[in-house]
């Protein structure tokens, strides 16, 4: 199951992908859901037990249940916008990529033996069409390599 945090016709929703790329909002499935409805994706995942993903699942199949719409009607935002810690990623992991840094940083441009691993602070996270937000008093340059799934 999927888990989609997106926007139609202007608000904000949490839903489940379906099949044949059917998108359903998780508001349908509330009687399922033993607390209030999520208000983000983070909210929604301790609530999605095996019990409640296989309910939910069987009702989709079934179709027992209407869907909002189709997954290209939606606009996808970051999964988990404000992620509740940092996001660990590997770093120059291929030698393109350490091609690609020659030059622009002073320390190992071989690829490394053993892997480089840092964290990211995501905050917020952002989606494949989102906006960049860029705080020139920071810096006036963003890189354009992104890797996050």
């Amino acid at each position: 199951m999927k888990i989609l945090n997106f926007t139609y016709k202007g608000e904000k929703r949490i839903g489940i992908l379906g099949i044949n790329k059917a998108v359903y909002d998780i508001k349908m499935f509330k009687d399922l859901l033993e607390d209030e409805l999520p208000k983000t994706v983070t909210e929604a995942i301790p609530m999605l037990t095996e019990d409640v993903v296989g309910t939910i699942t069987r009702v989709i199949v079934e179709n027992k249940v209407t869907a909002l719409c189709q997954l290209d009607e939606v606009q996808l935002h970051a999964p988990i916008e404000y992620p509740l810690r940092n996001i660990i990623c590997l770093g120059k992991n291929y030698r393109e990529h350490c091609r690609e840094m020659e030059g622009k940083t002073s320390d190992m441009i071989d690829v490394p033996k053993h892997p480089i691993y840092f964290s990211k602070m995501a905050w917020p996270a952002i989606g494949a069409y989102d906006d960049i937000v860029v705080n020139t008093a920071v810096t006036q340059q963003v890189d354009y390599e992104v890797e996050l799934a």
